[in-house]
């Protein structure tokens, strides 16, 4: 009878310190994974943040005309929300709900602050417009603008995204 519940409690014992290491490698494995998600979605936001950033006039010889520094940014802008938005749909699924939504409130993602109604005049009417979730919503970004987003961005801690203003200009000429 002894060494049954021997047996019983070594089997106990074994089952324990299994099931311990299985939820501990799951735990890191799920740990490392996340790690790698913020990982990629911090260099997407460096390097959006550096082309957005950067934006100047832009010379389109062809057709006689120039694009502001101001119009590049909005749609560099745009640019790194779609390839944002593709990150979360299908590779960084590892993130957790929080850091989604600390992102998503950097970036006023789905529009829902005060200032970030929309309106134009139709026939003499305000009119607010639908703006596409996370969208820029004119053509036109200040630099002002984008500081703030980035500015905010940056300030969420476990995202670690380094400020690095150092190759942008102090000042942005206007169009030609």
């Amino acid at each position: 009878m002894e060494s049954i519940v021997q047996g019983a409690v070594a089997g106990l014992i074994a089952a324990l310190a299994a099931t311990t290491i299985l939820g501990l490698a799951r735990y890191v494995r799920q740990w490392l994974a996340n790690r790698q998600d913020v990982k990629y979605i911090r260099e997407l936001l460096a390097e959006g943040r550096t082309h957005v950033m950067e934006a100047g006039d832009m010379v389109f010889e062809g057709m006689g005309a120039t694009a502001s520094a101001d119009s590049i940014r909005a749609s560099q802008y745009n640019r790194m929300i779609k390839e944002l938005n593709v990150a979360f749909e299908r590779w960084t699924t590892n993130l957790s709900h929080t850091q989604r939504k600390d992102i998503y409130d950097a970036l006023d993602w789905y529009h829902d602050r005060p200032d970030a109604l929309f309106a134009i005049t139709r026939d003499g009417k305000v009119v607010f417009q639908e703006i596409p979730d996370g969208k820029w919503p004119t053509v036109d970004m200040s630099m002002e603008a984008a500081r703030e987003k980035f500015d905010r961005l940056q300030s969420i801690k476990w995202l670690k995204l380094k400020a690095d203003y150092s190759a942008i200009p102090t000042q942005i000429a206007g169009p030609s």
